[in-house]
């Protein structure tokens, strides 16, 4: 049996520019993105893995630092696991590419721009792979591979958007693909682990980078020989990105709406991972639930923390008419209040403009 570890979209020097954090905290994660790669390392080393594949876009071009290239081909040269890379979209083989100062090494082999293969005698290994040398790809690479030999184990390395028959980051044809008969087949390029069966997958990205990547991420052990595999999915980030939705009621207090946000997950996962909650519902007007305010209130019980307020007043007309009688929101309802408010448009219509007119009035912004 070899033993295999495949890993995708590291992104080191990631600028995470997708994100809503920024500053500091976009620092700290830059930084956790190469400890969790650094980790993967060990545990190949710790686990007896024979194989690292990586399946593209092991560094992001934006803001990579020398030290940084040093330290991972070090890394790299270090284990006893054999490594395999090629480069995606994000890091391709240019002529200023950081892959020009990663060269091939005794354990570490970087596959070039067109589909070649390696064979290693010791594991009976055949090595398929091809790296970006540009930032985009049309055509269908994978199109033509010649008829592999059933006695080796045989193993394909790409990076692209399976089942897109027009995409600019090289679309790939999943049927013709495990047609050829590998025994495993690597992707990249998508964030989100995905098995399209137990002998192809995405890995998905080490580390999760913006609010569109929630659930786990980490990498895929894979034990196989020429008859059986066995692929797991293994979580390894250090953090998650969790989106949290909190129905409210009209007849919720202030305290009431900070306790459900308060025990919208454990204490643990609060500590550790990034959470986007999102208010849905209603509300009395009188409650502040300015997302700068809450930001500010659950700071320091999450390790990250935004609100997105997409909850409504629970509005009380005549209470709101008696408290502003004097004012233009008073006005504003005498003026409706001639209409037929059983009609749907009348009706939104005086909900939004009410609506506006509290945000409007000092400490009653809840947007």
């Amino acid at each position: 049996m070899i033993k295999i570890v495949h890993i995708s979209d590291i992104h080191i020097g990631a600028s995470f520019k997708s994100a809503s954090f920024a500053g500091e905290f976009a620092l700290k994660r830059q930084k956790e993105i190469k400890e969790t790669f650094f980790k993967v390392l060990k545990y190949c080393d710790d686990n007896h893995i024979d194989v690292l594949l990586i399946s593209g876009d092991m560094f992001d071009t934006e803001f990579m630092k020398k030290s940084d290239i040093d330290n991972v081909y070090n890394g790299l040269k270090s284990i006893k696991s054999k490594v395999f890379i090629i480069a995606g979209n994000h890091d391709p083989l240019k002529e200023d590419s950081y892959w020009n100062v990663i060269k091939d090494d005794d354990n570490i082999h970087i596959f070039g721009n067109s589909v070649t293969s390696i064979y290693d005698e010791e594991l009976n290994l055949e090595l398929y792979g091809h790296s970006w040398d540009s930032y985009y790809i049309e055509e269908e690479i994978f199109a033509s591979i010649p008829k592999l030999d059933p006695t080796k184990i045989n193993v394909l390395v790409g990076h692209g958007e399976v089942n897109k028959s027009k995409s600019k980051y090289l679309p790939i044809n999943k049927k013709n693909l495990l047609s050829y008969g590998f025994d495993y087949i690597a992707l990249g390029h998508i964030h989100k682990h995905e098995f399209f069966s137990d002998r192809m997958a995405y890995a998905g990205s080490l580390e999760p980078f913006d609010f569109s990547e929630t659930g786990e991420h980490g990498f895929i052990k894979i034990e196989l020989d020429n008859e059986s595999i066995s692929s797991e999915f293994i979580p390894f980030s250090k953090r998650e990105f969790v989106v949290k939705e909190i129905l409210l009621t009209g007849e919720l207090s202030e305290k009431d709406i900070y306790d459900l946000i308060s025990n919208c997950d454990s204490e643990g996962k609060k500590s550790l991972n990034l959470y986007r909650i999102i208010l849905q519902g209603r509300y009395n007007y009188q409650i502040n639930l300015d997302k700068n305010h809450l930001k500010e209130l659950f700071n320091e019980e999450f390790a990250y923390v935004e609100f997105k307020n997409n909850a409504k007043f629970d509005i009380d007309i005549e209470q709101i008419k008696k408290e502003n009688s004097d004012n233009i929101i008073g006005k504003f309802i005498d003026v409706f209040s001639s209409l037929d408010l059983e009609n749907e448009i009348n009706r939104r219509s005086f909900e939004i403009g009410l609506e506006e007119l509290l945000n409007a009035k000092e400490g009653y912004n809840g947007n």
